[in-house]
Protein backbone atom coordinates (compact mmCIF):
# COMPACT_ATOMS: atom_id res chain seq x y z
CA UNK A 1 0.00 0.00 0.00
CA UNK A 2 1.39 3.37 -1.02
CA UNK A 3 2.45 5.74 1.76
CA UNK A 4 0.60 9.00 2.18
CA UNK A 5 1.71 12.54 2.95
CA UNK A 6 0.09 15.82 3.91
CA UNK A 7 -1.31 17.64 0.88
CA UNK A 8 -2.69 20.70 2.63
CA UNK A 9 -3.96 22.06 5.91
CA UNK A 10 -6.83 24.40 6.64
CA UNK A 11 -7.87 26.51 9.58
CA UNK A 12 -11.24 28.21 9.97
CA UNK A 13 -10.80 31.96 10.35
CA UNK A 14 -12.73 35.22 10.24
CA UNK A 15 -14.61 36.29 7.08
CA UNK A 16 -12.18 37.43 4.36
CA UNK A 17 -9.34 35.88 6.39
CA UNK A 18 -7.65 39.01 7.80
CA UNK A 19 -5.52 36.68 9.94
CA UNK A 20 -3.53 35.81 6.81
CA UNK A 21 -2.18 39.38 6.71
CA UNK A 22 0.23 38.46 9.51
CA UNK A 23 1.88 35.89 7.22
CA UNK A 24 2.31 38.42 4.44
CA UNK A 25 3.84 40.88 6.89
CA UNK A 26 6.23 38.13 8.03
CA UNK A 27 7.53 37.49 4.53
CA UNK A 28 5.31 34.68 3.29
CA UNK A 29 4.23 35.04 -0.33
CA UNK A 30 0.48 34.67 -0.75
CA UNK A 31 -0.90 32.48 -3.52
CA UNK A 32 -4.16 32.91 -5.38
CA UNK A 33 -7.36 32.89 -3.31
CA UNK A 34 -10.10 30.41 -4.04
CA UNK A 35 -13.89 30.48 -3.94
CA UNK A 36 -15.61 27.13 -3.46
CA UNK A 37 -18.68 27.34 -5.68
CA UNK A 38 -21.57 25.28 -4.36
CA UNK A 39 -19.95 24.88 -0.94
CA UNK A 40 -20.38 28.37 0.49
CA UNK A 41 -16.75 28.88 1.47
CA UNK A 42 -13.69 30.75 0.25
CA UNK A 43 -10.06 30.94 1.32
CA UNK A 44 -6.68 32.62 1.19
CA UNK A 45 -3.75 30.29 0.47
CA UNK A 46 -0.01 29.97 0.98
CA UNK A 47 1.94 27.39 -1.01
CA UNK A 48 5.20 25.64 -0.26
CA UNK A 49 7.24 23.08 -2.13
CA UNK A 50 5.44 20.13 -0.58
CA UNK A 51 2.12 21.49 0.64
CA UNK A 52 -0.31 24.32 1.22
CA UNK A 53 -1.86 26.24 4.13
CA UNK A 54 -5.42 27.47 3.68
CA UNK A 55 -7.28 30.10 5.68
CA UNK A 56 -10.90 29.03 5.23
CA UNK A 57 -14.07 30.99 5.94
CA UNK A 58 -17.79 30.73 5.22
CA UNK A 59 -19.37 33.03 2.62
CA UNK A 60 -22.88 31.55 2.53
CA UNK A 61 -24.08 29.76 5.65
CA UNK A 62 -27.30 28.59 4.00
CA UNK A 63 -25.39 26.89 1.17
CA UNK A 64 -22.87 25.14 3.41
CA UNK A 65 -25.56 23.95 5.83
CA UNK A 66 -28.30 22.95 3.41
CA UNK A 67 -26.64 22.39 0.02
CA UNK A 68 -24.53 19.56 -1.32
CA UNK A 69 -21.86 20.30 1.31
CA UNK A 70 -24.25 19.59 4.20
CA UNK A 71 -23.02 15.98 4.74
CA UNK A 72 -19.50 17.25 5.40
CA UNK A 73 -20.59 18.96 8.61
CA UNK A 74 -18.48 22.00 7.73
CA UNK A 75 -21.36 24.35 8.47
CA UNK A 76 -21.84 22.93 11.96
CA UNK A 77 -18.08 23.06 12.45
CA UNK A 78 -18.05 26.76 11.54
CA UNK A 79 -20.91 27.52 13.93
CA UNK A 80 -19.24 25.51 16.68
CA UNK A 81 -15.98 27.44 16.77
CA UNK A 82 -16.85 28.95 20.15
CA UNK A 83 -18.09 25.70 21.66
CA UNK A 84 -15.33 23.14 21.14
CA UNK A 85 -15.35 22.38 17.42
CA UNK A 86 -11.95 21.85 15.86
CA UNK A 87 -10.97 24.64 13.45
CA UNK A 88 -8.55 22.38 11.58
CA UNK A 89 -8.65 20.20 8.52
CA UNK A 90 -5.96 18.03 7.01
CA UNK A 91 -5.92 16.60 3.49
CA UNK A 92 -3.73 13.65 2.58
CA UNK A 93 -2.44 12.48 -0.80
CA UNK A 94 -0.45 9.42 -1.94
CA UNK A 95 3.32 9.84 -1.99
CA UNK A 96 3.34 8.07 -5.36
CA UNK A 97 0.79 6.46 -7.63
CA UNK A 98 -2.83 7.16 -8.44
CA UNK A 99 -6.18 6.10 -7.09
CA UNK A 100 -4.88 4.84 -3.77
CA UNK A 101 -7.44 4.10 -1.08
CA UNK A 102 -8.03 6.62 1.68
CA UNK A 103 -6.37 5.75 5.01
CA UNK A 104 -9.76 5.76 6.74
CA UNK A 105 -13.37 4.74 6.11
CA UNK A 106 -14.68 7.38 3.73
CA UNK A 107 -17.34 8.62 1.36
CA UNK A 108 -16.89 10.44 -1.95
CA UNK A 109 -17.46 14.18 -2.20
CA UNK A 110 -17.39 15.87 -5.60
CA UNK A 111 -17.98 19.59 -5.01
CA UNK A 112 -18.86 21.91 -7.89
CA UNK A 113 -15.68 23.96 -7.54
CA UNK A 114 -13.43 21.09 -8.62
CA UNK A 115 -12.63 21.55 -12.30
CA UNK A 116 -13.63 18.97 -14.89
CA UNK A 117 -11.32 16.01 -14.62
CA UNK A 118 -10.18 16.85 -11.08
CA UNK A 119 -10.72 13.87 -8.79
CA UNK A 120 -13.24 14.04 -6.00
CA UNK A 121 -12.28 14.05 -2.33
CA UNK A 122 -12.67 11.10 0.00
CA UNK A 123 -14.10 12.43 3.27
CA UNK A 124 -13.67 10.64 6.59
CA UNK A 125 -16.88 9.09 7.86
CA UNK A 126 -16.12 10.82 11.17
CA UNK A 127 -16.46 14.26 9.56
CA UNK A 128 -19.63 15.02 11.54
CA UNK A 129 -17.72 14.65 14.81
CA UNK A 130 -16.83 18.32 14.77
CA UNK A 131 -14.68 18.20 17.90
CA UNK A 132 -12.09 16.24 15.89
CA UNK A 133 -9.99 17.67 13.04
CA UNK A 134 -11.62 17.27 9.62
CA UNK A 135 -9.79 14.57 7.62
CA UNK A 136 -10.00 14.06 3.87
CA UNK A 137 -7.99 12.48 1.06
CA UNK A 138 -7.26 13.23 -2.58
CA UNK A 139 -6.07 10.38 -4.80
CA UNK A 140 -4.19 12.35 -7.47
CA UNK A 141 -3.01 15.75 -6.26
CA UNK A 142 0.73 16.42 -6.34
CA UNK A 143 3.25 18.59 -4.52
CA UNK A 144 2.90 22.29 -5.41
CA UNK A 145 6.45 22.29 -6.83
CA UNK A 146 5.20 19.73 -9.37
CA UNK A 147 2.09 21.64 -10.46
CA UNK A 148 1.72 22.17 -14.21
CA UNK A 149 2.38 25.68 -15.50
CA UNK A 150 -1.30 26.61 -15.60
CA UNK A 151 -1.65 25.88 -11.87
CA UNK A 152 1.70 27.27 -10.68
CA UNK A 153 1.71 29.22 -7.41
CA UNK A 154 4.40 31.38 -5.75
CA UNK A 155 6.79 29.15 -3.84
CA UNK A 156 9.57 31.68 -3.17
CA UNK A 157 9.01 33.37 0.17
CA UNK A 158 10.79 36.54 1.20
CA UNK A 159 11.57 35.06 4.61
CA UNK A 160 13.27 32.02 3.06
CA UNK A 161 10.67 29.39 4.06
CA UNK A 162 10.59 26.54 1.57
CA UNK A 163 8.92 23.32 2.73
CA UNK A 164 6.73 22.05 5.55
CA UNK A 165 9.01 19.85 7.65
CA UNK A 166 6.59 18.99 10.48
CA UNK A 167 3.00 19.52 11.62
CA UNK A 168 2.07 19.24 15.30
CA UNK A 169 -1.68 18.88 15.77
CA UNK A 170 -3.31 18.99 19.20
CA UNK A 171 -6.90 18.35 20.25
CA UNK A 172 -8.64 17.83 23.57
CA UNK A 173 -10.73 15.16 21.85
CA UNK A 174 -9.74 12.54 19.29
CA UNK A 175 -6.97 13.47 16.84
CA UNK A 176 -7.65 11.66 13.54
CA UNK A 177 -8.49 8.44 15.44
CA UNK A 178 -9.67 6.66 12.29
CA UNK A 179 -6.48 7.19 10.26
CA UNK A 180 -4.55 3.93 9.96
CA UNK A 181 -1.57 4.43 12.26
CA UNK A 182 0.76 2.63 9.86
CA UNK A 183 0.01 5.26 7.20
CA UNK A 184 0.34 8.45 9.25
CA UNK A 185 3.20 10.49 7.70
CA UNK A 186 6.32 10.71 9.81
CA UNK A 187 6.23 14.51 9.86
CA UNK A 188 2.68 14.61 11.29
CA UNK A 189 2.66 14.54 15.09
CA UNK A 190 -0.70 14.03 16.81
CA UNK A 191 -1.35 14.88 20.45
CA UNK A 192 -4.39 14.63 22.68
CA UNK A 193 -4.11 17.74 24.79
CA UNK A 194 -6.32 20.26 26.55
CA UNK A 195 -6.71 22.57 23.56
CA UNK A 196 -7.01 22.81 19.79
CA UNK A 197 -3.65 23.90 18.40
CA UNK A 198 -1.59 23.53 15.24
CA UNK A 199 2.12 24.22 14.94
CA UNK A 200 3.61 24.20 11.45
CA UNK A 201 7.37 23.95 11.08
CA UNK A 202 9.22 24.90 7.90
CA UNK A 203 12.71 23.67 7.02
CA UNK A 204 13.25 22.26 10.54
CA UNK A 205 12.97 25.84 11.91
CA UNK A 206 16.60 26.48 11.03
CA UNK A 207 16.19 30.28 11.07
CA UNK A 208 14.79 30.31 14.59
CA UNK A 209 11.81 32.49 13.62
CA UNK A 210 8.34 32.15 15.11
CA UNK A 211 4.93 33.63 14.34
CA UNK A 212 1.99 33.19 16.71
CA UNK A 213 -1.30 34.22 15.16
CA UNK A 214 -3.04 36.29 17.85
CA UNK A 215 -6.63 35.25 17.08
CA UNK A 216 -6.05 31.70 15.84
CA UNK A 217 -4.51 28.67 17.61
CA UNK A 218 -1.74 28.48 15.00
CA UNK A 219 2.02 28.91 15.31
CA UNK A 220 4.50 28.99 12.42
CA UNK A 221 8.21 28.30 12.84
CA UNK A 222 10.93 28.68 10.20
Amino acid sequence: MTAIEVDHLFVFCSPLAPEADALVESGFAEGSPNTHAGQGTACRRFFFGNGMLEFLYVTDLDVIRHGTAEPTGLGDRWLGQDSGASPFGICFRPVAGDNEAAPFASWTYGPKYLADGTPSYEISQRCRIIEEPFAFFTPKFSRPDAYPADRAQPLTHHNGAREISAVYLESPYGVLPDVQSSRIPGNLKLYRNGRHRMQIEFDCARQGQILNLPTLPVTLLW
